[in-house]
């Protein structure tokens, strides 16, 4: 038999520090659940990773609330060997621990090979800060009709990225994508 932590519930979680990781966490029988917990504050932004070398288990990791254990506000799993999860950076609502629960999405276990889960907060970029190229504050990025524009986000709940495309030698036409 193979020595796991006792995190089998929200109760037992294993407490991550922002940078850190955990590893030496099994899959290790099809009904296991690992928990993690992180105390976030509101307002900041998190992002969790996890790995796993080539198994049968398809690992799944959720995310949930200080304030609600019953609904995750984030999931993802993966299904490719090595298993590999990243989040994007994700906006917390409220101040406390934020719980994340790893899984199997297969029913498959695997005692012999250890996953490692992580998760980083940090600070809310400002508007000015925030690719400079791209936004209002320091104008569109220009691209040409052919082009493609990928990796931009928007930093904070209202804001805008704009875009100027080459249609002909002699007209421009604009694009911005803005979220309320």
């Amino acid at each position: 038999a193979v020595w796991e932590p006792a995190n089998n519930s929200s109760g037992g979680a294993l407490e991550l520090t922002s940078g850190g990781e955990h590893s030496g966490s099994y899959i290790s029988h099809r009904d296991d659940e690992d928990w993690y917990r992180i105390a976030v504050t509101a307002g900041r932004l998190l992002q969790v990773e996890g790995n796993q070398a080539a198994s049968a288990v398809e690992p799944q990791v959720r995310l949930y609330a200080p304030s609600n254990l019953s609904s995750a506000v984030w999931s993802t799993y993966a299904t490719s060997e090595p298993a590999s999860i990243t989040s994007e950076w994700l906006s917390i609502a409220e101040s406390g621990y934020y719980y994340l629960q790893v899984t199997s999405t297969s029913n498959h276990s695997d005692p012999t090979v250890p996953y490692t889960i992580a998760a980083s907060e940090r600070s809310q970029p400002q508007s000015a800060e925030w690719e400079p190229a791209k936004n209002r504050l320091r104008g569109p990025l220009e691209m040409t009709s052919a082009g493609e524009q990928s990796g931009s986000y928007v930093s904070h709940r209202v804001g805008e990225v704009s875009l100027r495309i080459a249609v002909t030698a002699a007209r421009l036409a604009e694009v911005a994508v803005a979220l309320d």
